[in-house]
């Protein structure tokens, strides 16, 4: 009859050997891995100080699971064991034939197990198993240069490693298991392994803070080519003092970036503010006054939905009162179409896991963890009383109802493509005059008073809200290029001069003056003066 004894709490490891049964191993190959691993784990234990005797452990052919004794403490198994037990196997494979050297995936998590005449069982014990297994998992080994991969369970990472720098939490990533019956987060280490420069490894520098005039911060932002920033309309509405329900609020908008402490408040312009009921609501763009912002690239958008839930993260950075930095929070977006409607839920990673997307972070990015790409912008609830659960906009939903996003979007994709990129786009054409300036010789500076005067008597081009329609239709290098102003004067001055610098350009805002303005002596008038210029 089975004796069964009482539960005990344990700390769980699993190791597994990748690819033990390739037919390039024979037999002889096999044992001498299996040999290498205990010789690799003793050693890393024996290092540690932790008696292997002590430890209860089974065989699993090309693997086995180590259960140790509750009063070894837990978190040497992700600060200093990871590190001997890299050493360890380094040693025997470069000692050893290549079909005899070999890599590890290892699990780790804690819980009660139960000890039987047969052996052990336990909940927690399957689902370190099914943590080693994972196919995430072992895709990361797989992809690794390294020789060992570490998944830690979603209790094992928030109880264990989150909790000190000294086990770096900073190194784990998230990923969804779905193996056999088990749904979980699972967290992955390489350790030892190179990270290697890449596109999806760059800084992320666009981030912005929108602050009010005395320096409290109200949300995040997203920086697009220097030029404009995505935001939650509710973050700009308290920047500014104004109901986040109402319509669009006036005035400067301020921000900083916290990727460039050096660099001073800068303000910008609300250019769109989508209305209530679009799929866009509660966001808003706004565009930075003065030259574009050098030095801060552009995120990676996505500009089409996934085929499978993902991982997501966000970032909030914190108030100078609550001390320097930024607050990482993860959470799950399930599977969407990007026309299916305006806002999809951010649902939290796991209980356990820290801090999940919520509505302080408002305007904030949500990138896919795996491919680093934007995914959305946090669009959350104006309060905590109106919901902690946050929504996320999708891209296409934005460009949707932004024209010029899309048109970000799409030039991307075409560089992407092939196409070259930097410098003046294809097909503009500069004008064919020799004086150096690449200006109409004629455009004098009175001439060119006139024309400013004529803009400003144009409805369409008179205000920042308006003259964006406009300004979305030009060509990117006029949209994202132009130095832009708070003061109307200023704004129209600097969209004409560079409009004047390409005769593609000068034709370009003819043709939307003429489709989008309404008739009117101000229309008629700057008609007239475009239309000379562009025949002279």
């Amino acid at each position: 009859m089975k004796q069964l004894r009482r539960l005990v709490h344990r700390t769980i490891l699993v190791f597994d050997v990748e690819g033990f049964g390739d037919l390039r191993r024979s037999a002889p190959s096999q044992r001498a891995i299996r040999e290498g691993m205990y010789s690799a784990l003793q050693q890393a234990f024996g290092d540690l100080g932790v008696s292997w005797q002590a430890c209860e452990h089974e065989d699993r052919g090309d693997g086995l699971f180590v259960l140790v004794p509750p009063d070894t403490e837990k978190g040497l198994f992700a600060e200093a064991f990871p590190l001997k037990l890299t050493a360890a196997l380094h040693a025997h494979n470069d000692t050893h034939k290549p079909e005899e050297a070999f890599r590890l995936r290892m699990a780790l998590h804690a819980g009660e197990v139960q000890f039987d005449d047969h052996g052990v069982t336990a909940p927690a014990l399957n689902h370190t198993f099914r943590l080693v297994n994972a196919t995430p998992f072992k895709s990361a080994l797989k992809n690794s240069s390294g020789v060992l991969a570490i998944i830690a369970s979603s209790w094992f990472y928030s109880e264990v490693i989150r909790n000190s720098e000294e086990y770096r939490p900073g190194t784990y990533r998230p990923v969804l298991i779905r193996e056999k019956e088990t749904r979980t987060t699972g967290w992955i280490a390489l350790p030892g392994h190179p990270r290697v420069p890449g596109k999806s490894e760059a800084p992320e520098t666009w981030r912005v803070r929108i602050v009010d005039p005395d320096g409290h911060v109200h949300g995040a932002g997203v920086l697009l080519h220097g030029r404009y920033v995505i935001t939650a309309a509710n973050a700009v509405a308290q920047s500014l003092k104004a109901s986040p329900n109402g319509y669009r609020p006036r005035g400067p908008v301020w921000f900083d970036l916290p990727a460039q402490p050096r660099m001073s408040v800068r303000a910008a312009e609300i250019v769109w503010w989508p209305a209530a009921g679009t799929r866009a609501a509660g966001l808003a763009g706004l565009s930075v006054v003065g030259p574009a912002i050098r030095g801060t690239g552009c995120p990676p958008l996505r500009g089409a939905g996934q085929a499978s839930a993902r991982i997501v993260r966000a970032h909030r950075s914190l108030p100078e009162q609550e001390g320097a930095g930024e607050v990482k929070a993860w959470g799950v977006v399930e599977p969407y179409s990007a026309d299916s409607g305006s806002r999809i839920t951010l649902g939290p990673l796991s209980a356990e896991s820290g801090p999940h997307i919520s509505h302080e972070f408002g305007g904030a990015d949500v990138v896919d963890a795996e491919t680093k790409e934007v995914l959305g912008i946090v669009a959350g609830a104006p309060s905590p009383g109106d919901g902690a659960t946050a929504g996320m906009v999708p891209v296409p939903s934005i460009a949707t109802q932004w024209p010029l996003l899309d048109r970000i979007i799409t030039a991307a994709e075409v560089d992407a493509g092939g196409a070259a990129s930097g410098g003046r786009p294809a097909g503009l054409s500069q004008w064919p005059h020799r004086n150096g300036s690449g200006r109409p010789h004629w455009l004098a500076h009175n001439d060119f008073l006139r024309l400013i005067e004529h803009s400003l008597q144009v409805p369409e081009l008179a205000t920042a809200q308006s003259r964006h329609t406009i300004v979305t239709e030009l060509p990117l290098e006029v949209a994202l290029g132009t130095p832009r102003s708070c003061i109307d004067r200023a704004d129209v001055a600097g969209l004409l001069w560079t409009c004047t610098e390409t005769q593609a350009n000068l034709d370009k805002l003819r043709r939307q003056v003429r489709r989008k303005a309404r008739a009117g002596n101000g229309r008629a008038e700057l008609l007239k003066d475009l239309e000379k210029l562009l025949l002279s």
